[in-house]
């Protein structure tokens, strides 16, 4: 995750179950964060990171750790993680990068 988290990949799932839905108006002051948050003034400091940093993190970590099973040959659960992936793809498959960011843990 401290790989991923450098260039901007961050779970939105914990490893705990959700508590049981609040009821009443005070329903979203009875629920505990699930998520670890930043303070504003760090999220709009910010910046995403280039394409060469992210390339830097993900292409090692990728090759060293995932490509025996998801290359482009065997491409386990059909996902190959050794083509290349830009910044955009962050945004684009956030669902991609939640997976393999649980998968890592």
């Amino acid at each position: 995750m401290v790989v991923l988290a450098t260039v901007g990949i961050r779970s939105s799932q914990q490893g705990t179950p959700a508590p049981a839905p609040a009821t009443g108006a005070s329903a979203a002051a009875a629920r505990p964060s699930t998520t670890p948050e930043r303070p504003a003034a760090s999220r709009a400091s910010a910046k995403p990171p280039t394409q060469a940093q992210f390339t830097a993190v993900t292409k090692s970590l990728f090759n060293d750790t995932c490509a025996e099973c998801h290359d482009d040959v065997q491409m386990e659960a059909g996902l190959d993680l050794t083509r290349p992936y830009t910044v955009e793809s962050l945004s684009t498959d956030r669902d991609l990068w939640e997976v393999v960011l649980i998968k890592l843990k």
